[in-house]
């Protein structure tokens, strides 16, 4: 997928939050019977909503080039992620000078230091583990249990 042209990261947390959707329960259900696994951000904009690692990445795509630079994925886990699905949390990161943003299920977040980012990208749960992940590191299409690798690393 080509990146889609956002003016700044506000213009693309509000495509986000106006063409985009959190996977809701029906949808679940469907992704249950096909097994869980990471999409790519153009089966996310196909589909119109995705998983939190789904969001995260699609967010990461398309950021503004300026952004690049600082911008990650973090992932938190506070339970044990390979065998619960609320475990842990993707969000779409960036710094500008000192302070960290995020975009969590397309809502810009921030500015943070960055022990207030991991209270928010894990929704004040007690973290065990975190994990940066760059573009290049986003396995496409590999099941919710095989994220756990990222922990593992």
């Amino acid at each position: 997928m080509e990146k889609l042209a956002f003016s700044d990261v506000t213009d693309l947390c509000q495509f986000i939050q106006q063409r985009l959707s959190y996977t809701n329960q029906q949808q679940r259900k469907q992704a249950a019977l096909n097994g869980f696994w990471w999409k790519t951000p153009a089966e996310t904009l196909r589909d119109g909503h995705g998983f939190c690692y789904d969001l995260a990445a699609f967010a990461l795509h398309n950021l503004p080039s300026s952004l690049l630079p600082q911008a990650k994925l973090l992932l938190v886990v506070w339970g044990d992620f390979a065998k619960q699905s609320n475990a842990g949390h993707f969000v779409c990161t960036f710094k500008i000078q000192k302070s960290y943003y995020s975009i969590d299920n397309g809502r810009l977040k921030g500015p943070f230091t960055f022990s207030v980012l991991l209270q928010s990208a894990s929704r004040s749960n007690q973290v065990i583990v975190y994990k940066w992940l760059l573009m290049r590191d986003i396995s496409y299409h590999i099941s919710y249990k095989e994220m756990a690798k990222f922990i593992c690393d």
